[in-house]
């Protein structure tokens, strides 16, 4: 995939860590955040993206907040409550063509997942989401 890379190509910083709320025994990888404008610092941040909802439903909540801090909050109480920690692969990534798609990126660097769980890593499922 490097050898697409273009004049217009960028490197990006995961703008924000992993969540892994105490207890938790459950794991859900994505790849990296979305190019376009984010309403909150955090995972998912696109209200078009159905993730939320889905996560709400599941643990019995309502979304109230879709921007800015309270969003975020609310999120990771919703992640909390379900003992679900969440964390991107791409810690750094090379962009290669505009968009969000997992395919227009590269990674540079990986988030260090085994050290955002800690020693009890090996106790955690697993979920990725893929394309």
């Amino acid at each position: 995939m490097l050898n697409n890379v273009t004049h217009h190509s960028t490197v990006e910083d995961h703008p924000f860590l992993p969540h892994i709320p105490a207890g938790a025994r459950s794991l859900m990888l994505g790849t990296f955040p979305p190019v376009i404008k984010r309403k909150f610092e955090f995972f998912y941040p696109n209200r078009r993206n159905s993730f939320w909802a889905v996560v709400s439903s599941i643990a019995g909540a309502s979304l109230n907040s879709y921007e800015g801090d309270k969003a975020v909050e609310e999120r990771k109480r919703i992640l909390d409550h379900l003992g679900l920690a969440i964390a991107d692969m791409g810690g750094q990534v090379l962009r290669i063509y505009p968009g969000s798609a997992d395919t227009s990126i590269a990674p540079v660097t990986y988030t260090n997942i085994p050290g955002a769980v800690g020693a009890d890593a090996y106790h955690y499922q697993c979920y990725l989401r893929v394309q």
